[in-house]
């Protein structure tokens, strides 16, 4: 047990007397972090695991990873897959292995390296409709408005059921120059092209945006935000979309997780409060289980915003200027796959 000693100054500071005060703070237990997702798009599917970190071990609440687990993913139908471990707390399916369905129902399974046994309620793949437009506009910025091309998408909700939704996207950026940093003892900038197609990619990290059919069953759900472009450049803006079926059991995890995200700590704010997810300890029924394993019909797409249509000028910096193109060709720099870059070309991409 810590104790957090507080020092109290008298409001009118009409004495120097300090008093000190002994707080008891219980030490928070490490709780299990999973994030997954099967869907009808090809493998592989990826399975991370965490565990969250004690506020008194001084890392700021940061995740460790959760390495040399056994993770299984499972169907109704007798199928299952054995992931392979391929980072530390990175648990991949094999290209071409098993693969999302619609109806059917997907459960995970994982065995710690200590022993401890967890598995997800079986997690139901419903069908989503189509995205039947995809259109963006520009809006300039104003107090309370973020300036940048704001991306909307029409779909057409089915009447026969009760139908819930979550929209991603990752934006995925060719690049001409992969290496560009000085090294000592140099105190001008090394800048290297890169040996291959390569692209950065940035994604909708911490992003939810769900919605239900309860207002809208069998019609149009129109401009629905999707994305938000900012206007940096004027170069074209690539953006890969993704469409997602939710079952009402994830449509509630998500949607806790996205007015949590909205609370800015004034007094009508609902309090923070733990969302669980739909995994749990097979043994330990009062353990504490973070996040959610998935299961989903994906309807995918790509757009190309055009951002040179706008008369003034864009808020970004200026461009990186290349190396000379005099002499010899300098040497080219690899493009390593990461959560940050890619050789692949991207899904839909287009020049």
């Amino acid at each position: 047990m810590k104790r957090l000693f507080v020092l109290l100054l008298p409001i009118l500071l009409l004495t120097t007397c300090v008093q000190q005060i002994g707080v008891d703070l219980p030490d928070a237990s490490e709780k299990l972090v999973v994030d997954g997702l099967i869907s009808t798009l090809p493998g592989p599917y990826t399975v991370k695991l965490t565990k969250t970190a004690k506020y008194t071990t001084g890392s700021d609440g940061t995740n460790f990873l959760v390495p040399g687990a056994t993770v299984r993913i499972s169907d109704d139908a007798g199928t299952s897959e054995i992931l392979q471990e391929t980072s530390p707390g990175i648990y991949k399916t094999q290209a071409g292995g098993i693969q999302g369905q619609v109806g059917r129902r997907y459960t995970l399974s994982i065995e710690t390296a200590d022993g401890k046994k967890y598995q997800s309620q079986p997690e139901l793949i419903k069908a989503t409709p189509a995205i039947e437009n995809i259109y963006y506009e520009f809006v300039e910025g104003s107090p309370g408005i973020e300036e940048g091309f704001y991306v909307y998408v029409d779909t057409r909700d089915p009447a026969a059921t009760e139908d819930f939704y979550r929209w991603n996207w990752v934006h995925y950026e060719k690049i001409q120059y992969c290496f560009n940093e000085t090294v000592p003892p140099s105190t001008t900038p090394t800048i290297l092209t890169c040996c291959s197609d390569c692209w950065e990619i940035k994604r909708c990290n911490g992003c939810v945006n769900v919605a239900s059919d309860r207002l809208t069953n069998g019609a149009l759900i129109s401009r629905q935000l999707v994305a938000v472009v900012p206007y940096n450049s004027r170069s074209k803006y690539f953006l890969y979309y993704e469409q997602h079926s939710l079952t009402r059991e994830a449509f509630k995890f998500w949607q806790a997780l996205e007015d949590q995200s909205k609370n800015v700590g004034g007094i009508f704010d609902k309090p923070p409060a733990t969302v669980r997810g739909n995994i749990g300890n097979v043994t330990d029924a009062e353990e504490i289980v973070l996040g959610y394993f998935g299961a989903s019909d994906i309807k995918a797409n790509g757009i190309q915003i055009d951002r040179s249509t706008v008369a003034k000028n864009p808020s970004g910096p200026l461009p990186v200027v290349a190396p000379p193109s005099s002499g010899p060709p300098p040497p080219c720099y690899p493009c390593y796959e990461s959560i940050l870059r890619t050789p692949i070309t991207p899904p839909y991409w287009v020049e």
